[in-house]
């Protein structure tokens, strides 16, 4: 039982606890929201993007608050339960408003500088320290950083930085240590404490444009939020090159630098139809390990701790499974496809594991393929 002495310390622990868990779910929600604006632009809804940004964020309040009601009601006081609504409530509102204003602020950018200031500003509420990176060929180029450097970065080969070259062609996140054999010397070599790092990429129509590297806070690496703003960065510099779109001068600055330099990888190789096939895949597995943070969340943060993930979350992630193997793998439109990859196995690796194969489980069959 709780004495009066240890109540405070308690209470802020079950805080801290309610605020990790309402940003988790948050993100959960948008990650979903923000595949579905995917899916749309690739069929070429682009002209809804606007609408649906200024719509979404309003009915995911209403889905978090739900969900946290349901999650609370039984397993706190009253006076608990008080303060984790107001935790709740302020996480939720701190981490929409932030994304809701960084998405607005690059919808709105005038340039390039306009545009990557906004995205790095948002970068920073989530991570210290922040550097955006634009692919030009076998080259990353810095086109900004929060905190501002003290010297210009040199431009990066991608052959000196695996890190970031796996980033580059897979168009998914990675997380590396801060070595200058992952990252590149000229990256390694920023000041920084931080053991590890995450690069974000910003891809558009199956191309990296750029990647973002971001360093983790003292409590980690914010990967969901961190994925939903460079998800959205995509997403709004795609409507900008819009087919018969007239953009701001200078906005599409990073994506017209990267394709006139053509670089040529084993994505590039992939004929279109295959790239669209690879991109479907990775947003299935999105939103299923998704809907599994937003509707599952217990589950997910016992099976962390206890690392036997998949015993909890079995029913789910074998339908998932099954439904992947049979869309990509096996079906119709996975002939020809012998590039395709188990693109759900590693998304639950990276969000519900938290980069850790381990908490999925002893019991846990592995990789499709």
């Amino acid at each position: 039982m709780t004495t009066p002495a240890q109540a405070p310390q308690a209470l802020d622990q079950v805080l801290a606890d309610v605020r990790a868990n309402a940003r988790e779910q948050l993100a959960a929600a948008w990650q979903i929201h923000s595949e579905r604006i995917a899916d749309m632009l690739a069929t070429g809804w682009q002209e809804q993007i606007g609408r649906v940004f200024d719509e979404r964020f309003s009915e995911l309040a209403g889905q978090v608050a739900d969900e946290f009601r349901r999650s609370v009601t039984d397993r706190v006081s009253t006076q608990v339960e008080t303060a984790n609504s107001k935790a709740r409530d302020a996480a939720r509102r701190e981490l929409a408003d932030t994304l809701n204003q960084s998405v607005r602020r690059m919808r709105q950018a005038e340039d390039s500088t306009q545009w990557v200031d906004s995205l790095l500003d948002g970068a920073r509420a989530f991570a210290p320290a922040a550097v955006l990176l634009r692919i030009q060929g076998e080259t990353a180029v810095a086109e900004g950083a929060r905190p501002a450097l003290a010297a210009p970065l040199p431009e990066i080969p991608l052959s000196a930085a695996p890190a970031l070259a796996a980033t580059v062609e897979s168009h998914d996140t990675v997380i590396c240590s801060r070595a200058a054999g992952e990252l590149s010397p000229a990256l390694a070599a920023l000041p920084s404490n931080a053991q590890r790092a995450g690069l974000f990429p910003i891809a558009v129509r199956g191309e990296t444009m750029a990647v973002l590297y971001a360093e983790p806070a003292a409590a980690g690496l914010d990967t969901a939020s961190l994925e939903l703003l460079t998800t959205c960065a995509a997403a709004i510099l795609e409507t900008r090159r819009s087919p018969g779109a007239a953009p701001p001068k200078g906005l599409i600055a990073i994506a017209a630098a990267a394709r006139q330099e053509g670089a040529v990888n084993t994505w590039a190789s992939m004929p279109r139809p295959v790239q669209d096939e690879h991109l479907k895949a990775q947003r299935f597995a999105r939103v299923r390990v998704a809907e599994m943070q937003l509707y599952q969340s217990a589950a997910v943060r016992e099976g962390r701790a206890a690392g036997n993930l998949y015993s909890l979350l079995r029913e789910e992630i074998d339908a998932a499974r099954v439904a992947y193997r049979e869309q990509f793998l096996d079906g119709p439109a996975a002939r020809g496809q012998e590039s395709m990859v188990d693109y759900f196995h590693a998304e639950l690796v990276k969000t519900l594991g938290q980069d850790e194969l381990a908490a999925l489980g002893t019991d846990y069959p592995g990789p499709l393929v």
